[in-house]
């Protein structure tokens, strides 16, 4: 998207706690990565549209562990941006492997990040009603499961 701007957030920007809501309903669990990762906003004048959280999990093996973009700005490049911006930071501090997790249910989301690249390499059965002790439903179906997902870089 023409206009789009990602930078690293500094200690003085406000956390977007919606956007990192909105792809994590928990506010404890997200302060958790948030404290160990590091925070990359997208900004479009100056106002910011999408995020995401990287975090190194493994010796030169990154995750993302949040992303997410405001609903008017969806389905406009914001999040790819927000990908490639992750690709390159990782892959400049040596990564060898981008990870991402997400749930059963979101087939906008497999899709997204398979257009980017990402594999389908595990699947964690019941991730979500051991984090969360219930079972919540998107359209119906029962998010249970967290389907990892990886990019491998060659080094």
């Amino acid at each position: 998207m023409r206009g789009v701007k990602i930078r690293k957030a500094g200690p003085y920007d406000d956390v977007p706690w919606k956007l990192l809501l909105s792809a994590d309903g928990q506010r404890h669990e997200v302060q958790k990565y948030l404290d160990r990762g590091e925070l990359w906003v997208a900004e479009i004048g100056g106002k910011i549209v999408g995020e995401v959280v990287l975090m190194e999990t493994r010796s030169d093996v990154w995750e993302v562990m949040n992303i997410a973009v405001a609903p008017k700005f969806r389905r406009k490049g914001v999040g790819t941006a927000l990908l490639r911006k992750s690709r390159s930071v990782t892959q400049r501090r040596g990564a060898y492997r981008l990870e991402v997790g997400t749930d059963n249910g979101g087939f906008d989301r497999l899709a997204f990040y398979q257009r980017f690249g990402f594999r389908i390499v595990d699947v964690d059965i019941d991730f979500f009603v051991r984090r969360y002790h219930k079972v919540f439903k998107k359209d119906g179906i029962p998010l249970r499961d967290m389907l990892r997902m990886v990019i491998e870089f060659k080094v």
